[in-house]
């Protein structure tokens, strides 16, 4: 079937469903879905720019910087190595210090670990009696035991 409009003749689909005026306002509905589609992700695509710019590895590779790059920042060339997601990581998940002058242990996320034992791809250089040092590269970082307070009770309570 054929409609006239504007001195044309315009080819029209019969379907079981909908009315000739319904197919005419198809093509303005489509036209309207896209222009709010690319709306919303022209929205988005701010957020997904700040992510990448504020990447939190946690002490793992990032997956967007190649391997050989990663390689030589660890060996210390080039502008040096970012170890505060490291010292995050040992900062929460350090457990504790079993001080001895000879051999020292520190408890690192439920494991028992000495001098010059690795965590995470990092050697653990010293342990202080408050205190852990590790290396990431030729990069040295101190992290401090967290001290936990214990809370009084007040009178009634058990």
């Amino acid at each position: 079937m054929y409609y006239r409009e504007g001195g044309r003749w315009w080819p029209m689909e019969v379907s079981a469903g909908g009315s000739g005026a319904e197919k005419q306002l198809m093509p303005i509905r489509f036209l309207a879905a896209l222009a709010i589609i690319l709306i919303v992700c022209g929205a988005c695509t701010d957020q997904v720019i700040a992510a990448e710019k504020t990447y939190d590895s946690h002490g793992r590779r990032n997956p967007f910087i190649p391997a050989s790059q990663v390689a030589s920042l660890a060996a210390g060339e080039g502008g040096g190595v970012d170890t505060s997601a490291l010292e995050a990581w040992f900062g929460q998940n350090l457990g504790g210090i079993i001080w001895d002058m000879e051999n020292p242990y520190a408890l690192i996320e439920d494991e028992i670990v000495a001098v010059g034992g690795e965590v995470r791809g990092c050697t653990i250089v010293e342990i202080k009696p408050g205190s852990i040092v590790f290396s990431y590269g030729k990069k040295r970082v101190e992290v401090p035991l967290k001290e936990y307070k214990k809370e009084e009770k007040k009178k009634g309570e058990r």
